[in-house]
């Protein structure tokens, strides 16, 4: 199995190798496509300027050929990346085409114009040896730079990371972590339902591992009485004690009555009987006195369940947050035998864990 630093160094070769062969053929082209503007634009005007009106004398040819050559042996051209190019005459007007095709050169260029009634014709062989080098060095640089940006840039997602991601970053997760947290294959064992819950641990600050603990934790409210701690979806939140044993509380009586419901007391008669099994579960729980002492002195009023509901619902929203907390918090309506609110928990009697 090829190694990272392996399939690096073969992918940093073969961009090399690629850019490299491509490169030289852009400088080749460019380099005659250059000097072909050159000589189409200066050669016929120096021909006329010279007073040449006749390539058929022999002697006049060598004279020609020999002054362009002379000019064209000054001419090297030079392209961005060091491709040089020489010149010279191959042949002039209707010994153009015999002489060209008999001549051995890289590229021919082929000069024509309109003098008067004829039309004349100047073949020109170019030659052209690139700086292989300084052309080889510069692309592999390029190359490497590439290499590097295309084999340590995460991957892009595809499939079911890619819809994780995307439901991660609905649920705040910023595009960088999300990345992160999609490339890693734990995730992919995370069930979609508790992806939300994977972005809310990572918001509480939790490890990758301890998050993905969390988004894959059993969907439940775990009361764990000895620590006042409630654990939901694997998130635990610590409660004070008075309104930790409310909230254990109405998850008892989730489980033991039919449908859940406590109507709040009367306001002109408080419920002693409640009151009195609230009092049992305090001191086994180890309540404050205070609490204990006010239930004994005036029963189960309202006013407290209010209180201590909204304490409840206060201290799970802070680590859940709104949307995550509003399965296990309270519903309430009215009773319409009393008159009065009742309220339960949301969550399912099955999903209610009561650990003394």
């Amino acid at each position: 199995m090829i190694s990272k630093v392996g399939a690096f160094t073969l992918i940093v070769l073969l961009l090399t190798g690629g850019s490299s062969y491509i490169a030289l053929g852009l400088a080749h082209r460019s380099a005659l496509s250059s000097l072909d503007a050159e000589l189409n634009q200066q050669l016929p005007a120096r021909i006329s300027q010279a007073g040449i009106n006749s390539f058929s004398d022999p002697q006049v040819e060598a004279m020609l050929i020999s002054s362009i050559n002379a000019d064209l042996a000054d001419v090297v051209y030079q392209s961005s990346i060091a491709y040089d190019c020489h010149s010279r005459v191959l042949a002039l007007d209707e010994s153009a085409v015999a002489l060209a095709s008999a001549t051995v050169a890289d590229a021919i260029l082929n000069v024509q114009w309109q003098d008067g009634e004829l039309i004349r014709r100047v073949d020109i062989g170019v030659d052209c040896q690139p700086d292989t080098v300084n052309i080889v060095s510069g692309q592999f640089l390029v190359s490497f730079l590439l290499s590097f940006v295309l084999f340590f840039l995460p991957r892009p997602l595809r499939g079911s990371a890619q819809r994780r991601c995307g439901a991660l970053m609905g649920a705040g997760v910023d595009a960088a972590r999300c990345q992160a947290l999609c490339s890693d294959p734990a995730l992919l064992v995370v069930p979609e339902e508790g992806l939300p819950w994977v972005s809310r641990a990572i918001a509480l600050g939790y490890t990758d591992a301890a998050a993905f603990a969390v988004g894959k934790a059993e969907d439940v409210l775990q009361f764990d009485a000895a620590h006042s701690r409630v654990t939901i979806h694997g998130l635990p939140i610590d409660l004070p004690a008075t309104p930790f044993i409310y909230y254990f509380w109405y998850a008892s009586c989730r489980l033991q009555q039919a449908e859940g419901w406590f109507t709040n007391p009367s306001i002109r008669k408080p419920d002693t009987e409640n009151a009195r099994q609230l009092i049992a579960t305090m001191r086994k729980m180890g309540g404050h006195q205070k609490a204990i002492n006010d239930l004994s002195t005036k029963g189960l009023r309202a006013k407290i369940l209010d209180q201590n509901r909204s304490k409840i619902k206060d201290e799970v929203v802070r680590v859940l947050g709104e949307d995550l907390a509003r399965a296990y918090l309270f519903e309430g309506e009215r009773d319409v035998r009393t008159a009065r609110y009742r309220y339960r928990l949301k969550i399912s009697p099955q999903k209610i864990r009561l650990n003394f």
